[in-house]
């Protein structure tokens, strides 16, 4: 698979900008939303989206893909105020990177030290399945991966010192440095801090906005929502419910209580206060 890319698009809207998308599908791109009158010759500026008769999507930038056989199969965008253009990106490869980037009014894409930094302490050739930044704390990342005999398929990683500019520069310093004359390498490695039993693919997973509560949709046909600050959690989630609607899961941003859950042809309200069941599918 790691020559063929998929074509399935994606939008995710930034955090910190209610105008500014990401349109993901073999590559990421950036989209600024305004109405039509806003846009000086239309057919003679960067490429645009339609998305009603008087609203149009502007192309800020395409990001480079410093990859070319690793496919793109899921990203999430960071809620770091510094940083209003930060990405976790998730390959078919297992790889998980770091990208952080400033766009200039041109469109010109200018990498920060961190460009791809390797977030993900275990080199695994599984497919990333999804992943999710908290929303509670912005170095904390969760990360979905296909089914394995001996590896969870759900990990959280602190990402503090992945994320942290300066060591990254220090580290590119280092690295450049010919053998002996370097001290012992700075590890830059994300924390696994999360690693519950689970050995189903993940598909898709969801922050309980504001907090360390995490649900996840498992192929077992089953979604479980995690307690990061119970000690038992690795073992036990704090409820689970069975059902096949176990895609592109999403929290209420104002009822943290409201859960919604999708599979082909079908989207499910959730009530967490009563998990036993959907409250309409």
């Amino acid at each position: 698979m790691s020559s063929v890319r998929q074509s399935r698009c994606q939008v995710y809207w930034s955090p910190h900008d209610e105008r500014i998308f990401a349109r993901v599908a073999t590559e990421l791109k950036l989209y600024i939303v305004d109405d039509v009158e806003d846009f000086d010759h239309l057919t003679h500026i960067s490429p645009s989206l339609q998305l009603s008769s008087h609203c149009y999507a502007k192309q800020i930038c395409t990001v480079p893909e410093e990859d070319a056989y690793a496919a793109l199969k899921c990203v999430s965008w960071q809620n770091q105020p510094d940083y209003p253009y930060s990405f976790a990106i998730g390959y078919n490869n297992g790889r998980v990177a770091l990208k952080r980037f400033t766009v200039d009014e041109m469109g010109t894409v200018s990498f920060t030290p961190l460009q791809a930094q390797a977030l993900n302490p275990r080199g695994q050739a599984r497919s990333c399945t999804d992943i999710a930044w908290n929303t509670f704390n912005p170095d904390i990342l969760a990360v979905g991966l296909e089914r394995s005999k001996n590896e969870s398929t759900f990990l959280v990683l602190d990402t503090t010192v992945a994320c942290d500019p300066v060591l990254a520069e220090r580290h590119r310093q280092i690295s450049s440095l010919p053998k002996g004359i370097a001290d012992a390498p700075l590890q830059m490695e994300s924390k696994v801090i999360f690693d519950p039993v689970c050995m189903d693919t993940t598909c898709s997973l969801a922050w309980v906005p504001g907090t360390l509560h995490i649900a996840t949709g498992l192929n077992s046909k089953t979604i479980k929502i995690y307690d990061l600050k119970d000690d038992l959690a690795k073992s036990r989630p704090q409820m689970m419910a069975n059902h096949k609607a176990v895609h592109c899961l999403s929290f209420d941003p104002k009822l943290h209580y409201r859960l919604v859950s999708c599979a082909e042809n079908m989207v499910c309200l959730w009530d967490t206060r009563n998990f036993s069941k959907p409250v309409s599918c």
